[in-house]
């Protein structure tokens, strides 16, 4: 009968439950597996939380990276899993094509780069908003440089799981946005009715 349960393996997200927090990282029940593993402490850094986010007690989903290491020790990643459902959700916004607010991080002559829960977005400059063509590329890089730490609205237009690969548009997301005023603002016009406008 315990056989015919289908056991958990290698890639596997799992929820287990924290039973101790230490300097090396963390040690997490799993009840499907009728064992305990090992959280790094590296992989909590990989996400920049300190180990104090967690306690014992707590419900958290990993991944299995390991079924038994040299010591014996079953593998687990917080980091892997919490990755894993970003894709998921970056998956979802392509699919219903959804805008989403992001903040930028940094800016380099390609483009900027905007964090998506543990993710590495990646808006190319082509699709950044507002920068006139034909600029060298320190006059770009500068342009960008200034958007760091704003908030922009971002639509996903790549997702690629394998290549590591999430590219957005601000472009698209301000497209969709004129759209929708557009729409919203000729339910509102009335024949006769007179409006102010600016000549553009």
């Amino acid at each position: 009968e315990s056989f015919a349960q289908e056991q958990p393996e290698r890639g596997d997200i799992v929820t287990g439950v924290v039973l101790a927090v230490d300097g090396q990282g963390l040690i997490v029940g799993i009840d499907g597996l009728k064992r305990d593993g090992v959280v790094q402490r590296r992989d909590l850094d990989r996400m920049g939380v300190e180990k104090d986010h967690f306690n014992v007690g707590d419900e958290i989903d990993v991944m299995i990276i390991r079924m038994e290491d040299e010591d014996g020790n079953l593998v687990l990643s917080v980091s892997q899993a919490q990755q894993t459902e970003d894709w998921k959700k970056a998956e979802e916004l392509l699919q219903n094509e959804g805008v989403w607010e992001g903040v930028v991080t940094d800016a380099n002559k390609g483009g900027l780069i905007v964090p998506f829960g543990n993710l590495r977005g990646f808006v190319p400059a082509s699709h950044v908003l507002d920068l006139p063509r034909g600029l060298n590329e320190d006059d770009r890089k500068l342009r960008m440089v200034r958007l760091v730490g704003q908030k922009v609205n971002l639509k996903v237009i790549e997702v690629n799981r394998k290549r590591r690969r999430l590219v957005f548009s601000q472009r698209d997301a301000q497209r969709g946005n004129r759209e929708a005023r557009k729409e919203v603002l000729l339910d509102q016009l009335l024949e006769g009715e007179i409006r102010k406008g600016v000549v553009s």
